[in-house]
């Protein structure tokens, strides 16, 4: 955070980096018609028995109702599952059809659970070897790509809102008044916080750390009552910043 304001009576900080926060929520927004157009593909494959030892099959690929591709695979020989590994090794799978020297995914985007792929890949080779079965059609509806995309979008949304909103805030420790005040100037109302200065005893750093073991830092008033008041809502990289922060309100809180 950055000091807006400061004296031995008044201490005014407003967060730093909001548009950060903005211009990654806006990058992410942008990209959701690439995450949409790759992930939330609709596929069906459909096959029909025309002789004992032939068959027509076609693949078609649609995104939210609206045709994107269709191919036939009259040469379809098989199928089978093939799996991806990211760096984290976590791995994932889609089923790939054998169209003779082609290998054509069925699913535009690889997803976890490999018994269902497995299961499709059955259906597939039993239709293929028994010549009784007249029709094959597979369908994956995109579901879980578009939620995947879903979610990318309200999390897009969420940092330019977050971001808004940080640039509008500021703290206030008023010791005059006994008052620490967080203001923010919201989209369609203003909206304060109020605590009292007497009851803030400390200013710490906390961490958190995701999954990929990367660690990021927010400041938080802690209160003799024991409440953690966050100055925000996110976590953010540079402890550094953070600490000189915490380090200014500590000695504000001193000065009392």
């Amino acid at each position: 955070m950055k000091v807006h304001y400061q004296d031995d009576r008044l201490l005014q900080l407003r967060p730093s980096g909001p548009w950060i926060l903005v211009a990654i929520g806006l990058v992410m927004l942008a990209a959701s018609p690439i995450w949409v157009w790759t992930m939330g593909q609709a596929t069906v494959l459909s096959c029909e028995r025309v002789a004992e030892a032939r068959h027509q099959c076609r693949l078609s690929r649609s995104v939210l109702g609206i045709s994107v591709s269709g191919e036939p695979l009259e040469d379809l020989t098989g199928a089978r599952v093939g799996q991806s590994t990211d760096s984290d090794g976590d791995t994932t799978y889609r089923v790939v059809l054998e169209a003779g020297r082609r290998d054509v995914p069925l699913a535009s985007h690889t997803s976890s659970g490999y018994n269902k792929k497995a299961a499709t890949v059955q259906e597939i080779e039993r239709f293929l070897s028994d010549a009784d079965i007249p029709s094959l059609e597979i369908r994956d509806a995109g579901i879980v790509g578009l939620i995947v995309s879903a979610v990318f979008v309200l999390i897009g949304v969420g940092m330019v809102t977050g971001g808004i909103q940080a640039r509008s805030t500021i703290w206030t420790f008023d010791r005059d008044q006994d008052v620490v005040i967080k203001f923010r100037k919201g989209v369609l109302a203003p909206k304060s916080w109020e605590y009292r200065l007497s009851d803030v005893s400390e200013a710490i750093v906390t961490s958190s750390r995701d999954s990929d073991g990367d660690t990021t830092y927010r400041v938080e008033l802690i209160t003799v009552q024991g409440q953690r008041i966050p100055m925000t809502s996110w976590y953010s990289s540079g402890y550094r910043r953070k600490e000189e922060t915490a380090t200014t309100i500590r000695g504000f809180l001193d000065q009392g």
